[in-house]
């Protein structure tokens, strides 16, 4: 589906129980909201996954109609100091830290920024 088809699931109030949440389901209509304005804003999404990096935020990046996705796989990094990102846009995916392998946070969210920079 396209992000400006997002709607409510159902029209009366359904419970998490029902496969409901109110906070996604806000969420993802406030973000089909903005990839429909005429000049949308650059926006980048974040991703953290369990398994298959790059297809999950690939997919969520289109599902959003995002052009670029910050993507780390999420329970390897809880607690850690270190991390490795991966950037999806149109164009494929990029390693951040660029040398490969893993990088403390610091050092990732400056290269990010750099990154962000570029295409701002």
């Amino acid at each position: 589906r396209a992000g400006g088809d997002e709607q409510l699931p159902a029209p009366q109030r359904l419970g998490r129980e029902e496969g409901f949440d109110v906070v996604e389901d806000l969420l993802r209509l406030q973000h089909a909201a903005v990839a429909k304005l005429p000049k949308p804003p650059f926006c980048v999404g974040f991703a953290a996954e369990s398994e298959k990096l790059a297809e999950h935020a690939d997919t969520k990046r289109r599902r959003k109609g995002i052009p670029l996705i910050v993507a780390n796989l999420g329970p390897a990094t809880f607690g850690r100091d270190d991390n490795a990102l991966l950037l999806i846009d149109e164009q494929g995916q990029r390693e951040l830290p660029e040398t490969g392998g893993r990088a403390d946070k610091l050092s990732l969210a400056r290269e990010l920024i750099a990154e962000l920079s570029k295409r701002l």
